[in-house]
This record gives structure tokens, C-alpha cells and sequence, in this order.
């Protein structure tokens, strides 16, 4: 996960290692996505006497090419779009762009970069506190995709374990000065196929694959749909003051049956995990560090598709 100075950092940190996880596509003749795929989600989160609420988007931009320690990579680029406001006892925006590059011909994230910009006030006991600041954090998965693979057949009641290893590299600025952190991380996680489930959302209603996802800092659950080739649904927390929830409003997705060649469950993007994350950190207002996103989280919804760590 990134390492964060304040409290959205967090939440883009976690975010990015739920991504990893929680990306789930499935892989066409003509390549794992298609010019137009976007897939267009309502978040919510309740932390405390906080909660935030807003949108993302998560797009397929096209192909490039990218070099991680001599190793050069095709890569598809995917982005994260969120916009948050804050309400209950914080208020403001907090906005992120996240890119994360998915290795064309093994489907694992190599490199997922984050930019976030917050604006934000904190109101606790009388006590009033601002965060004006940004973060930017590139993460790097050395190997791409971890130690350890998704079952190429994901049957109820499978579960297995990845152990991702990221470097990174984030600069924030807390509106007074700025600060520079570089580390590794490594992550196990731990993925369970606890069933199959009819989920109805904004988007309609879609036959799912229910996978819960932990590790020593995070845990939520996903509901993967192959028709939408992605997750339909994310959630994480404790409860009714302590949670978050993603849900599919729109889509589009290239994939037919006739080009349907497999399912891999394999991680894209942080950015979704970023989101169910983002309330844990709410009212942490000290510089805490958080870990890079976690990027398969760094990219981790996998085929599903990866998504970005949160933490």
C-alpha cells in the first residue's frame, strides 16, 4: 500500500491493493479490453460520524510501454476517476487519478501510479483541523503479479494465497511542507470463493462470483460478474459506523460470447479497493503513514481485474 501523510492518502493506499484483487475480466481473442470499456461506480462510506460519498470511474485508455528494472512491458492502461465530498463532522472534496498498466501477456500489474488532491475539514470535540495537500505515488510490482496465481478454474469454497512485493516511491504535501518516502512491502493475501449470488445494483442485476479478500491490514468482500467483467459490488468495515460500500451504476464492456476465450482472476487497479478503503482513515487526521496502495493492489481486482491497494 502507499504510505500516506493523512487520512485520503490512506484511503487511496487501500484502495489500490483492493484493485489489484478485485479486477476480474475475461480475456478475448482480440485483446483483454477494447476501446470504450469503462465501468462506472457509486461509492459510499461511513466512518465514525463521517462519511463520504461520490463517484468512479474506471476506463480502458489504450496500450504503452513500460520498463520496470530492464524488463520492458506492453501494457494496457487502465484509470481510476474518483470524486468525493465529505459530510458529518468533516467536509470538502477529496479527488484522485489513478493509471494502473497491466502487463499485456501475463495480465499482471507492473506499475500503478496515483495522483490525489484533498480538501478537507475536520470538526472533533470543538476542535477544528484542515487538510489542503496532494499525494503522487508510483508503486512497482517486482515480480508483476506476486508469488502465486488465481485457480484457472474458480470453483465455491476454493482459497488460496498471494504474496505481492511492491516498491514505491510517494511525495506529499500537507500544505506545508513536502515530503518524500520510498520502501517496499510485502503483502500476503488471502482470497476465498464463498459462493455465487444474484446482485441487483444501479446497473441492473447480475449472476456473481462472491470472493472475500484479507491481508494483515484489510479485508472486503467482491462480487464478480463475467458479463460485466468486473466486480459489480465491493464492500469492507465493521459495521454501521465503521463502513464502505461500491456499487455498479453503468458499464460498458467489449466482451461477447462468441470472443470469450477464458476467465482469469487476475488483479488490474487499485482504485476500487482505494474506495472501500478511503472512510477507515477519515478521522485519523495525524500524519500517519499508510503502506503504498495496495496494488494486487497495487493492482489486485484480477480477472477480476487487479485494483489498486488499500489498506
Amino acid at each position: 500500500m502507499r504510505k500516506s501523510r493523512y487520512v485520503s492518502a490512506t484511503i487511496s493506499i487501500v484502495f489500490s491493493v483492493l484493485l489489484v484483487s478485485s479486477f476480474s475480466t475475461v480475456v478475448r481473442a482480440q485483446g483483454l479490453f477494447t476501446q470504450g470499456d469503462f465501468w462506472l461506480y457509486d461509492q459510499s462510506a461511513v466512518y465514525g460520524s463521517a462519511s463520504v460519498s461520490g463517484i468512479m470511474n474506471v476506463s480502458y485508455t489504450g496500450m504503452s510501454n513500460r520498463t520496470v528494472d530492464g524488463t520492458a512491458y506492453v501494457t494496457y492502461e487502465l484509470q481510476y476517476n474518483t470524486s468525493l465530498m465529505w459530510s458529518g463532522t468533516a467536509s470538502g472534496t477529496t479527488r484522485s487519478l489513478e493509471t494502473v498498466y497491466v502487463d499485456q501477456s501475463s495480465e499482471n500489474t507492473v506499475v500503478d501510479e496515483y495522483n490525489e488532491s484533498d480538501d478537507i475539514t475536520f470538526t472533533s470535540g470543538g476542535t477544528i483541523s484542515t487538510v489542503n495537500g496532494w499525494t503522487y505515488n508510483e508503486t512497482v510490482y517486482n515480480p508483476p503479479g506476486g508469488s502465486g496465481t488465481w485457480p484457472s478454474s474458480v470453483q465455491v469454497g476454493d482459497t488460496w494465497t498471494i504474496t505481492y512485493t511492491v516498491n514505491y516511491t510517494e511525495v506529499t504535501f500537507d500544505g506545508t511542507s513536502t515530503n518524500i518516502t520510498m520502501g517496499s512491502l510485502v503483502e500476503p493475501t488471502t482470497y476465498t470463493v464463498t459462493g455465487t449470488e444474484s446482485v441487483s445494483v444501479p446497473a441492473g442485476t447480475f449472476d456473481c462470483t462472491v470472493i472475500q479478500i484479507s491481508s494483515p491490514e484489510y479485508s472486503y468482500t467482491r462480487w464478480y460478474s463475467d458479463k460485466v467483467g468486473n466486480d459489480v459490488k465491493i464492500t469492507s468495515g465493521s459495521g454501521l459506523n465503521d463502513s464502505s460500500t461500491i456499487v455498479l451504476r453503468a458499464y460498458s464492456y467489449g466482451a461477447t460470447s462468441n470472443s470469450q476465450v477464458s476467465v482469469l482472476y487476475v488483479g488490474i487497479g487499485a482504485a476500487i479497493a482505494a474506495a472501500a478503503v478511503i472512510v477507515v482513515v477519515l478521522l485519523v487526521m495525524r500524519r500517519k503513514r499508510a503502506k503504498p496502495a495496495d496494488l494486487q493492489q497495487p493492482v489486485t481486482p484480477g480477472r477480476p481485474p487487479e485494483t489498486p491497494p488499500y489498506y
